[in-house]
């Protein structure tokens, strides 16, 4: 999902601006899907590192991005699109972004001498 959307908002910033919960310029388009690519490319590594312990900085890089981000939505909540189909995935995927994130940290502490699978 992050590298799709981060491919669309780079390569076709006009279009793909709109599935955004919030305005996007063109050339904030594609800075925020060259941004996307990067956590995609890392949530693929992460997918086929498979080892916890190995994970826990970009587990805790994805922790500690969803603390900005909600201040973010606290700070400036008219400019997010709430009820559309953008803002509801948008909300997922930060939550997602946390359940997995804190997840992966316990797991590699509850197991520090083992790789954890």
């Amino acid at each position: 999902m992050l590298l799709g959307m981060g491919v669309a908002l780079f390569a076709a910033p006009g279009q793909a601006a709109s599935w955004w919960p919030w305005k996007l310029t063109p050339l904030l388009a594609q800075a925020t899907g060259a941004w996307l690519i990067g956590f995609g490319v890392a949530a693929a590594h992460e997918l086929a590192e498979r080892d916890a312990r190995r994970l826990l900085p970009a587990s805790f890089s994805s922790v500690l991005l969803v603390v900005p981000q909600g201040i973010a939505l606290a700070r400036y909540p008219g400019w997010f699109e709430w009820s559309s189909a953008a803002g509801v995935i948008y909300l997922a995927f930060l939550v997602m972004m946390l359940v997995t994130g804190s997840a992966v940290l316990a797991r590699a502490r509850s197991r520090p001498g083992a790789p954890a699978r």
